[in-house]
This record gives structure tokens, sequence and C-alpha cells, in this order.
């Protein structure tokens, strides 16, 4: 099994949301538009959270990663290309366009309530200590994750070949 961090499933969540988002068509006005109120409380738990940062350094992180992927772009990869992009990033994770669509998304899962509480926790020793050390474990858990994958690999390609094989027969 697969074990991931429930922040960092919401970051990655995020940053597709920010990703589709960027290439689909403008929103549309029957939305659910969050309160000016709402949308503070999103950028105050951001702040808290270190949205911004911890956004833009996973997406520098995959595009270094699929640079360095290609002999052609890997000399690319620098700490300056990283500095610069990490910068664009952050602004683009940081804008008010970004916290309006991040409310848009919280508000249909927490309530204003629930997301004082959200701010009220992170604000806490313990919450701090999640924010600080939920790189390294969520890093961990999918290094995990991984070995387990490969550990079982047999056991869980029978379970899916017994699938393909019920496919192939509704196919024919």
């Amino acid at each position: 099994m697969y074990f991931i961090t429930a922040s960092r499933a919401l970051l990655i969540f995020f940053l597709l949301i920010f990703a589709a988002q960027a290439f689909a068509a403008p929103n549309d006005a029957s939305q659910n538009k969050p309160s000016g109120d709402y949308v503070k409380l999103v950028r105050q738990w951001a702040q808290i959270t270190d949205f911004a940062k911890n956004a833009s350094t996973v997406a520098v992180d995959k595009i270094n990663k699929d640079l360095a992927k290609d002999p052609k772009s890997q000399m690319l990869v620098s700490p300056t290309l990283t500095s610069d992009l990490k910068q664009f990033f952050y602004e683009q994770f940081n804008s008010d366009e970004m916290m309006a669509r991040l409310a848009t998304i919280y508000q249909q899962y927490f309530t204003i309530e629930e997301m004082m509480a959200l701010i009220n926790f992170y604000n806490t020793p313990l919450g701090q200590k999640i924010i600080q050390s939920n790189q390294v474990i969520a890093l961990q858990s999918e290094q995990m994750g991984g070995e387990l994958l490969k550990k079982h690999e047999k056991d869980y390609m029978q379970i899916i070949s017994k699938y393909l094989k019920s496919a192939d027969k509704t196919k024919k």
C-alpha cells in the first residue's frame, strides 16, 4: 500500500488543481464564490503552513527531475534556474487568484469555523511540528510505499491479471 500524509496529499492536489485551472476555461460564474472573510482565512492558513513555499519547492523539484532525465536538458538544472523557478512559483502560489481558488475548494469541505480551528491548530507547537516534519515524513512514507509495492509486485500483478483476463473475455 502506498502511504502519504494528508497534508502532502493536499499539497499535491492543489498543485494538480492549479495546473489544470491554468489551462482550463475561465471559472463558471455559477460556482459558489467564497466570501472575502473565507479567502482571508485561507490566506492565513497558507501563510501558517508555508503553502506557497512548499508548493513551489514541490513544483520545482518535479521540473528539475524531469529535466535531469533528458540528456539535452539536464545541463539547464542549476542553482540559478532552481532559484528563479522557485521565486516564480512562489509568487503564483501566493497570489490573490490562487487564494481565491483555494478558498473555493476549501469551502466545499470546511466551514468557516473549521478553517479557524485548523488555523488555531497549526499555530500550536504541535501544528508547527507537523508543518516542519511533514516533508521528511512524506518522503519516508513514499519510500516505504515504494519498497512495499516492489516487494509485493508479483502478488498485486496476479490480482490485476485476473481483471485483465475478465476484461479480455468481455471484449470478445
